[in-house]
């Protein structure tokens, strides 16, 4: 196979188990390989950037007609009945629907997900620390996500602090590997620990990129009704999706 192939593949998720193994030898081995790789890694950063970027900038475009809109319809209300109101209300939101364009869960996902900081272990560059944690989050702030996988799931197999779950979780996800990503994340939400409310987030997000609108949606609502980590998004997204 050649590499621009099997590097393609990579990045639309259709790797078979014996081209997975092929890809991470020509990754260690192939100094050829890595750098075809990381220009297109790069690449795809980058239209990933300016996508999200012109998601964002819609969704918010689409949040400030419909609250525009609202206030337009609020004056009105002492000259009418309540149920003419409601009436009037459930229109404006019919309207609304049929004239927004439709929103691909994907596309909700890559505009909102960023990947969460290293706030557990920090890392000092040159510091001889030879320890399994310390070369996870190394991989993890290095964006070598497979890498740092493979150094999780071995702290996993002592007695892990309940962050590895979520740092693993989010490597996952970035690798694009989004059912390990919900696993994960569902099982830092059971332990209640710290990242609980971030884990809910990512958790959605998992979903998103996933193409499960309803377990999104599910979990989106309890973010908004908790007020707690990215609140105002959350609703956002939320809108957006029951706009679909």
């Amino acid at each position: 196979m050649e590499n621009e192939e099997l590097i393609k593949k990579y990045f639309l998720d259709e790797l078979s188990d014996v081209e997975t193994s092929l890809f991470q030898r020509l990754l260690l081995d192939d100094s050829v390989f890595r750098k075809q790789f990381e220009f297109e890694k790069n690449l795809q950063q980058v239209i990933k950037s300016k996508e999200r970027a012109r998601l964002k900038s819609k969704l918010r475009g689409l949040e400030k007609e419909r609250k525009q809109q609202v206030v337009k319809v609020f004056p009105r209300l002492k000259l009418i009945g309540i149920a003419a109101t409601l009436t009037l209300l459930l229109g404006f939101g019919w309207y609304t629907f049929m004239k927004t364009d439709s929103i691909n869960p994907q596309e909700l996902y890559a505009s909102n997900f960023e990947l969460y900081p290293n706030t557990v272990y920090p890392i000092t560059r040159g510091q001889g620390d030879d320890t399994i944690e310390h070369q996870a989050f190394m991989a993890y702030e290095s964006d070598q996500h497979e890498e740092a996988i493979t150094y999780f799931k071995t702290l996993k197999q002592g007695a892990p602090p309940n962050y590895i779950d979520f740092y693993m979780g989010l490597s996952y996800l970035k690798t694009g590997n989004h059912e390990n990503a919900i696993k994960r994340f569902t099982e830092v939400i059971e332990q209640k620990g710290n990242f609980d409310h971030e884990a809910r987030w990512y958790l959605a997000l998992s979903y998103l990129a996933n193409k499960d609108i309803d377990q999104a949606k599910d979990v989106l609502e309890i973010l908004t009704k908790k007020g707690s980590y990215k609140n105002e998004e959350a609703n956002i997204i939320l809108r957006a999706l029951e706009r679909r």
